[in-house]
């Protein structure tokens, strides 16, 4: 028997079992490669499907996010449509409005734009 490291005695082994154990490690090497390369690929396409499956839902959410900002301009557009259409309304009025004043009282209402022109070039010289 020889001693081991640790100082224990191991049994002796013919050099016919040493050979035979010599023959079956590149056996077993080969064994073990094929193992880690099948696990490899499995791993492989594992990632590939996970991949798959995050970049499927970034553009299923992304698609979403386009009909949302989509909808969402829709709606500011109607809504900027209505308060244009609201002031034209108003303003469309104010000048019928005023037009009216005018036919019923033309000298006082151009006496009242003498006195705004009047003012408005007093303020305007003043600031000169």
């Amino acid at each position: 028997m020889s001693t081991s490291t640790s100082g224990r005695r191991r049994p002796r082994t013919s050099s016919r079992h040493r050979r035979t154990n010599a023959a079956r490690i590149p056996s077993e090497m080969n064994n073990m490669r094929d193992s880690v390369l099948d696990g490899a690929g499995d791993i492989k396409r594992a990632v590939g499907h996970a991949t798959g499956r995050v970049l499927g839902s970034f553009k299923r959410a992304r698609t979403r996010a386009r009909r949302r900002a989509a909808d969402n301009l829709q709606t500011v557009r109607d809504a900027a449509l209505g308060y244009i259409g609201e002031r034209k309304s108003q303003a469309q009025n104010a000048e019928a409005s005023l037009e009216r004043r005018i036919r019923r009282q033309p000298l006082t209402s151009v006496l009242v734009a003498a006195g705004a022109g009047f003012l408005m070039g007093a303020l305007w010289h003043r600031r000169r």
